[in-house]
């Protein structure tokens, strides 16, 4: 996105550039990135209240006074940009008593647990406690309630577009990091999780030469959104970005692609074999590999296969066999008393 911006800048295209809202984790507001005319991002990580803002050099501070502070109007008064919902889930004062009857998180795989078909930590995964699935109940709704800031934001961006008679000359794109889990297999809350309800966000685009209610199934990722805005602004990337526009999967009435990518349609512009599939990784995630930790350490220590092998290997069953020869182990775990009986043969253990 950055290098886009850059491109925009450095030749001179007539675009003011702004960003406005969160910009990274942990940002400190110590600077401002090249390429933006406009800045407003938030410093340390996300708050509805009681936050400080880097505004284009300056650091300012706000408090718990809604009619200046709550930070989505902020930032639609200023800019019409907004963050979307994220902790702590704090609504503005007249959404605060919405949805508390939904429950549309509980999909099929809520609190489906365990999964001893799945990867490791689903394995270990069992159902959600009560405290949980309330805690997963609340949780929705706050962020539901928090995101009809967001909604009213949209609102009067699109009506001040269309009020000054340029709405048809601008592009709207509506997306999001990541998804978002609320007790989908058991797992309470997060992001992090390789699977669809983490991995798909949700993407829509309006503007100039996209038929209304075109829907692409070509796999489309984040990093195909700044070749996309350079492609709105009748410019190439340069070579070493990544990924590619998506304005001519939008703007084609129909795409068929054989087993190759190669389009089959007559009379259609000629378009690239797209892609058909998407590599998605993160990097080291200590939280994760802790508990992938605790348990191997648990399972070697607990496996009653280990338990016994390490009893018998013990100098005192170091001893030749005897003819019918039986033999007690016994093991105090957690103040559970297990015994085991094995019966020697002429082979020593």
């Amino acid at each position: 996105m950055r290098n886009a911006l850059l491109v925009y800048t450095s030749n001179n295209c007539g675009y003011r550039t702004g960003y406005f809202g969160k910009y990274l984790n942990e940002y400190d507001g110590s600077y401002i990135p090249p390429g933006w005319d406009q800045w407003m991002g938030l410093v340390k990580n996300s708050r509805f209240y009681n936050y400080s803002l880097n505004f284009n050099g300056d650091r300012i501070k706000h408090g718990f006074d809604y009619e200046k502070d709550y930070f989505t109007d902020l930032i639609a008064n200023e800019t019409q940009r907004f963050p979307a919902p994220h902790g702590p889930e704090d609504p503005a004062p007249q959404f605060s008593n919405m949805f508390e009857d939904v429950e549309t998180h509980r999909t099929e795989s809520w609190n489906y647990a365990p999964n001893p078909d799945k990867q490791w930590l689903l394995q270990h995964t069992g159902k959600m406690e009560p405290v949980h699935v309330v805690f997963t109940d609340l949780l929705h709704r706050r962020r539901l309630q928090t995101l009809q800031s967001v909604d009213e934001a949209v609102h009067k961006t699109l009506f001040l577009l269309r009020t000054i008679n340029e709405l048809h000359n601008t592009y709207v794109v509506f997306t999001s990091d990541h998804g978002y889990h609320l007790g989908q297999f058991g797992l309470v809350k997060g992001k992090n999780m390789p699977y669809e309800f983490d991995i798909k966000v949700p993407f829509f685009m309006r503007g100039p030469g996209i038929p209304r209610g075109k829907v692409s199934e070509c796999i489309v990722g984040n990093i195909d959104i700044a070749p996309t805005i350079l492609a709105m602004a009748g410019l190439q990337p340069v070579s070493h970005m990544d990924g590619r526009s998506i304005l001519d999967l939008l703007k084609m009435d129909t795409i068929l692609q054989d087993s190759d990518g190669e389009n089959n349609n007559q009379g259609v512009t000629k378009l690239k074999p797209w892609r058909q599939t998407l590599l998605v990784e993160r990097g080291k995630m200590p939280k994760l590999r802790r508990i992938r930790d605790r348990i191997l350490k648990q399972k070697d220590k607990y496996s009653k296969v280990l338990r016994i092998h390490r009893e018998c290997s013990k100098p005192k069953f170091q001893v030749p066999c005897r003819p019918n020869q039986v033999s007690y182990i016994d093991f105090t775990i957690d103040n559970l008393k297990e015994t085991y009986v094995y019966h020697k043969s002429d082979v020593q253990l």
